[in-house]
């Protein structure tokens, strides 16, 4: 019996199946709207690719003679409509080449995989070679990295990564790539002020591979520490614990830049795929994700959301205004007061030169959070400028982690606890990656007294991101808030291991030391942590009055001259026992828009529980009692 033609035809190419018989176009699986012209060009051009299709020829096929249109126009239109689909360019072009006054060329790799070839039939159905090759035993062994190397560069160029990864990466004697770390990018410039493009790419690999939603990856604040180090993969792999690590290097020149990566199975120490990239600055923001898209494919990975969400087309941004969106970066990472001042600048300078740059409205309203928060700058002007510029980053695209993770936190320090909860669970579903967003979800949930899920959120931070203070600290809080003690302490020595003067840990130590009655270690650690106000509590909770008041006066006399939070004058009126003193004060914080997210689960203040005031202010900020 003779096999029926019912083979469906599809052309495979980059990242794109063309499905001729369904006229569709798909990228990654998510189906990618084209008119009817371009679509014809598209299927004209595949069908000779590497060779001119004239525009006579396009003429031809696309125009019947008896039709009356400006041929001129409609070509060049449906020419651009094709080239934004795939995300392609005319000035660097990786699928369509412009041959000047003669016509257009094809110049990816086009597969015509052997899935679309029927084969006889067999008890009533049709089998395919794929189907047969899958039935057979495994029997791909390779002796030696550079001879998979040489395999994979081969696979590419026949097949394209699509294909790759079913042929050759799932039939790894590996096991599978679950996690992955992208480790620090080198600057090939010579200039060591150029780092922070090096660095940029780095985080931006990180960002988007996080988007696969389906491999662990390992946050760039970890990254980071292994920037110049001599280490071997496999000793850095091991103390990351992951499976794979990407390697790179950038070079910049004038407004060109060249991008090397590799993907290494570190274990073994085996490279499963390198490649360069050479692109226009103006289109870096769509290069890291052509590099993390290539790279999800090769861990096997599923690159597109699994909602379908995303900008269809990355625009390009100026290269001014991207340098000064890295370098905003740059110091948003170092937190201080001064850093995060400094960060805003740069953010608001890429802003005036690009005025659509929502990366630059995105960063800017996440580094207004913790001006915020640590009581840098009065709280409801600042959270106010995070939401407007939150708000705007999401008007040009909702797709971005850190504009909805920034929009969380504003809603959560205005008691919108079930907004801030949307938010946050926005954030994490675009990036379940995305460390920041799981630390501050899990200081919402801290705030709202559920200890269990906050410590769990805590500790899958720090597991994608081992070497982040703030994510060590954060563990050691849930932990004092679940009351292990104990265990706290453990916690933040583990980070003071790695940050001896990091003070979310110093003040968190302080918090453990003064529950449990070490009056003199809790000192002790505020004090190291700048902490004014905290050590002037413990001094009034120790009996030292004298001490506490002394600390009193110097807020009162600091406030003429810069900010000082009424929270901080609560506190230490709370410690002296005056509680009505203490009660104006938070009341006057509530007025000034102080987070006072905390105030049910702080138990410093628990000697204000019985009265009728306190207890309307907490139902104020939306506790029960």
């Amino acid at each position: 019996m003779q096999a029926e033609n019912t083979r469906r035809r599809i052309a495979r190419f980059g990242l794109f199946d063309l499905d001729l018989q369904a006229r569709s176009l798909h990228k990654s699986g998510i189906r990618i709207k084209l008119q009817s012209q371009p679509f014809d060009i598209l299927v004209s051009l595949i069908a000779k690719p590497g060779e001119v299709v004239t525009r006579d020829e396009l003429q031809r096929n696309l125009w019947p003679a008896d039709t009356f249109v400006d041929f001129e126009h409609g070509v060049n239109t449906a020419v651009k409509r094709l080239r934004d689909a795939l995300g392609d360019s005319a000035e660097n072009p990786r699928f369509i080449e412009t041959v000047p006054r003669y016509g257009y060329r094809f110049i990816a790799p086009v597969e015509w995989p052997q899935e679309n070839v029927p084969l006889p039939v067999e008890n009533g159905q049709a089998k395919t070679k794929l189907e047969e090759q899958s039935t057979r035993p495994n029997v791909l062994h390779v002796g030696t990295a550079s001879l998979l190397l040489a395999l994979v560069a081969l696979a590419v160029g026949l097949f394209g990564f699509r294909d790759v990864r079913k042929r050759l990466f799932a039939r790894s004697s590996d096991p599978p790539i679950q996690s992955i770390v992208v480790l620090p990018f080198v600057n090939l410039t010579g200039n060591a002020d150029e780092d922070y493009f090096a660095d940029g790419m780095t985080e931006a690999l990180t960002t988007e591979l996080g988007k696969t939603n389906v491999v662990r990856v390992i946050s760039r604040t970890s990254a980071m520490q292994y920037k110049q180090t001599r280490k071997p993969v496999p000793q850095i792999a091991r103390e990351l614990n992951v499976d794979a690590v990407v390697e790179g290097s950038v070079q910049r020149a004038s407004d060109r830049v060249s991008v090397t990566a590799q993907l290494i199975y570190a274990p073994s120490d085996r490279h499963l795929w390198a490649q360069n990239y050479e692109r226009d600055l103006r289109d870096t923001p769509a290069l890291q994700r052509e590099v993390a898209e290539t790279i999800a494919y090769a861990v096997q990975a599923n690159f597109a959301p699994k909602d379908g969400s995303g900008p269809a087309h990355l625009r390009q941004v100026d290269p001014e205004a991207y340098r000064e969106y890295l370098r905003g970066r740059f110091f948003w990472e170092q937190r201080s007061e001064e850093a995060l001042e400094r960060s805003i600048s740069h953010y608001d300078h890429a802003l005036q030169i690009d005025p659509d740059f929502a990366l630059a409205y995105a960063a800017e309203s996440e580094a207004y959070i913790p001006l915020a928060v640590l009581g840098y700058r009065a709280p409801r002007e600042t959270l106010a400028k995070a939401e407007e510029m939150a708000n705007k980053a999401l008007a040009l695209d909702n797709t971005l982690p850190a504009a909805h993770n920034a929009l969380a936190t504003v809603l959560f320090n205005r008691y919108d606890w079930a907004g801030a909860e949307k938010e946050f669970k926005r954030a994490i579903e675009l990036n379940p990656s995305y460390v920041t967003a799981h630390l501050w979800h899990g200081f919402f949930l801290e705030a709202l007294g559920q200890q269990s899920a906050n410590l769990a959120e805590r500790k899958l931070g720090l597991e994608l991101d081992p070497l982040n203070l703030a994510a060590g600290a954060g563990v050691g809080s849930a932990y004092f808030y679940l009351g292990q003690y104990d265990m706290a302490i453990a916690e933040q020595r583990k980070t003071l291991e790695l940050g001896p003067d990091f003070s979310q840990a110093l003040q968190c130590l302080g918090l453990v030391y003064e529950a449990k009655g070490m009056y003199a270690d809790a000192i002790a650690m505020y004090g190291k942590a700048g902490a004014l106000a905290d050590v002037g509590h413990a001094y009034a909770a120790s009996g030292k009055k004298a001490e506490a008041r002394k600390i009193l006066r110097e807020l009162y006399q600091e406030s003429e001259h810069r900010y000082v939070s009424p929270f901080e004058l609560a506190l230490i009126y709370v410690g002296l026992g005056e509680n009505d003193q203490a009660l104006d004060w938070l009341e006057k914080a509530e007025e000034h828009g102080v987070p006072l997210h905390h105030l049910n689960v702080d138990q410093r203040f628990n000697s204000l529980r019985a009265s009728n005031r306190y207890q309307r202010l907490l139902r104020r900020i939306g506790f029960q009692s």
